[in-house]
């Protein structure tokens, strides 16, 4: 099956005009755009009660992460970010994707 020409230069054009109108789709994306455009967290700090859950993500960005959390006995943090506020006190969660690092502070209120 040939194609023409103008098929080929239609699709490619196509393909360009995906690429910067929708670069966060999967269509378009690559490593190196991540860094300009998904650069925060969904949450970057909350106060929170004694058995209270939120989940801390990087904004537009599907890959994994590594999450951390400075104080386990303050709030404790899943492999899938979803944040426990376990007693009175402030934690700082971490996520860590490729070579950036992003922060969350939580306070917990007793």
């Amino acid at each position: 099956m040939k194609m023409t020409k103008k098929a080929s230069i239609l699709i490619l054009l196509f393909v360009l005009l995906c690429r910067f109108l929708y670069p966060h789709t999967r269509f378009g994306y690559t490593d190196k755009w991540s860094t300009g455009f998904h650069d925060r967290l969904n949450v970057e700090s909350a106060t929170m009660k004694p058995g209270e859950r939120i989940s801390v993500t990087i904004v537009g960005v599907k890959k994994t992460a590594t999450y951390s959390t400075s104080d386990f006995r303050i709030a404790s943090v899943t492999p899938f970010g979803t944040v426990y506020a376990i007693r009175p006190g402030t934690a700082v969660i971490s996520v860590r994707q490729g070579d950036s690092v992003y922060k969350c502070r939580i306070t917990v209120d007793g």
